[in-house]
């Protein structure tokens, strides 16, 4: 069975809108429960095609239960693309989170990608990305990588 382009992009936009419908009745249930998004994609998403969830979504920040922290219009990869790439996912990244809910992320968040670029530090300081949050360096059963927390200096200064 073939399935077209169309069908992937319109069941991705629902499962959006189903977590965020859940994450939001969830918030209203708990108050202390906290949703961290990652992807402004998502939100433009669900503010253009479900206005009554990105309402709600909107509350929720407002009350605290939502927490629109990544830099990144969405987790792009940073081995094939070029540094130029990396900062427009930035650059449309975070200024979408602040047109939307007035918000400026300072995390980068790359959960599962294949590697991670050499100049990426630089890019995040000049991006005002404080804080870089994955899981894959620890996937390696071969060569384990010797930390959980580690600083990974990047320097906007002029050699």
């Amino acid at each position: 069975m073939i399935l077209t382009l169309g069908r992937h992009i319109s069941e991705n936009e629902r499962k959006i809108a189903r977590t965020y419908i859940n994450m939001t009745a969830l918030a209203e249930e708990y108050p202390e429960f906290i949703f961290i998004q990652t992807r402004s994609a998502q939100l433009e998403i669900v503010k253009r095609k479900y206005p009554e969830i990105f309402e709600a979504v909107k509350e929720a920040y407002r009350k605290g239960n939502w927490e629109p922290n990544g830099g990144m219009w969405v987790e792009a990869d940073c081995n094939i693309t070029g540094s130029e790439s990396i900062v427009r996912q930035f650059l449309v990244g975070k200024k979408a989170f602040k047109e939307m809910l007035g918000c400026d992320g300072d995390t980068l968040w790359l959960p599962d990608v294949f590697g991670y670029a050499a100049a990426l530090p630089q890019i995040l300081s000049l991006c005002g990305i404080k804080y870089f949050v994955t899981s894959k360096i620890n996937w390696n059963d071969t060569t384990r990588f010797p930390y959980n927390t580690f600083i990974w200096r990047g320097s906007t200064e002029q050699a």
